[in-house]
């Protein structure tokens, strides 16, 4: 990868016809770039619920054919919610199958902008997953109401207890 400065040097040489002196071409820059990658996002669990973990995996592939000789990008993903780092998986190595993990749990519901980019390496341009909005819900629950006494008599004393569960 980079830029590369080639030259040809004939040395001259005798023909029976001719003599042949020695000549030196112009330079030749020849660029050679990256070869490119595409990168997806995938969520586990979509939507989640409030307290329950969620992997995003993102795959990283050459993005035309044929691919290097060494057709396996190497590198790193970085995952982000909202624009920030997710705890643990700013720099995630892609394995062998092209593919880095990334978990998390929420503790709350809300909608959460998850972006996976991959580095990059020597042989592969760095990509950007498309956009995952990963929703997250609340926990249902139900709630039961029962009293002490029902019924009751005039002034007398009740209580009334409210059980909440999850569902």
């Amino acid at each position: 990868v980079g830029s590369h400065d080639i030259v040809a040097t004939y040395s001259g040489g005798i023909t029976a016809d001719d003599d042949y002196s020695g000549s030196i071409s112009l330079d030749v820059i020849q660029g050679v770039d990256l070869f490119p990658s595409t990168s997806t996002a995938i969520s586990s669990d979509n939507p989640s619920l409030a307290g329950a973990a969620v992997t995003y995996t993102a795959t990283v592939a050459p993005s035309s054919t044929p691919p290097p000789a060494d057709g396996t990008p190497t590198g790193t993903v970085e995952f982000t919610d909202n624009g920030s780092d997710i705890a643990g998986c700013a720099a995630v190595a892609v394995d062998n199958s092209g593919s880095a993990t990334c978990g998390t749990t929420y503790s709350v519901a809300g909608s959460h902008d998850i972006v996976a980019t991959y580095s990059g390496d020597g042989v592969y341009a760095g990509s950007a997953a498309p956009d995952l909005t990963q929703v997250v819900n609340q926990v249902s629950s139900t709630t039961t109401l029962s009293s002490t006494a029902n019924p009751v008599g005039k002034r007398q004393s009740v209580t009334y207890v409210a059980t909440v569960t999850v569902t």
